[in-house]
């Protein structure tokens, strides 16, 4: 019973956040709308949401830019050859880029499926809050280095740097609710995509 508290607590946080928002103001894949000092949902008054033992996003990499690339090229991906891109955009942001790719592969199985192969995006982020281009509501980029730039900028600042949610399971809960989501079934499979990579296991 005591396990079941936190996500009751969290789901009316977040009704309470939506009564005061308008439907622009929801962001698929990218949690609620930016709103740089908001805590995030499950994580009142924004303070540290970690799991011990959980899958980090932040750290050191734990992949290589080459064996990106051979994940991306070997699943027929739009963005083959764009592996130093993505590992050095998430590098540059403290996030382990094995992280970044799992995400990809969850979000649209590397660009292949949905929205993100006109949009180069790695996260499907919605375009509330947005200024640049948007195709079909979300985020659009000229090229995927520009799309993963955008999405390690908003994790490293809005979920880890404000909201302090610094693990899969805590980011997952805010970036793919369960509103919207499996949100359990997104975990485990960015978790399971992360030990795959790390392994050198197929794409």
């Amino acid at each position: 019973m005591n396990r079941l508290l936190p996500s009751f607590l969290a789901l009316l946080a977040l009704a309470a956040f939506l009564v005061g928002c308008s439907e622009s103001d929801v962001v698929r894949s990218g949690g609620l709308k930016s709103l740089y000092g908001t805590p995030a949902p499950g994580a009142p008054g924004g303070s540290a949401n970690v799991a011990p033992g959980g899958y980090a996003i932040m750290g050191p990499p734990t992949i290589t830019a080459e064996r990106i690339d051979k994940v991306l090229c070997a699943a027929g991906s739009p963005a083959c050859n764009t592996g130093k891109n993505l590992y050095d955009a998430a590098v540059e942001r403290g996030i382990d880029p094995v992280a970044a790719l799992a995400f990809f592969r969850k979000e649209s199985t590397y660009g292949t499926k949905g929205v993100a192969r006109a949009t180069k995006g790695l996260g499907n982020i919605r375009c509330a809050g947005w200024s640049g281009r948007c195709i079909e509501g979300f985020r659009a980029y000229d090229s995927w280095a520009e799309g993963y730039r955008d999405w390690a900028n908003l994790i490293s600042v809005q979920y880890v740097q404000v909201w302090k949610l610094t693990t899969v399971d805590t980011i997952v809960r805010a970036y793919a609710p369960a509103a919207e989501n499996n949100t359990s079934l997104y975990i485990q499979q960015v978790e399971q995509y992360m030990d795959q990579f790390r392994q050198g296991g197929a794409a």
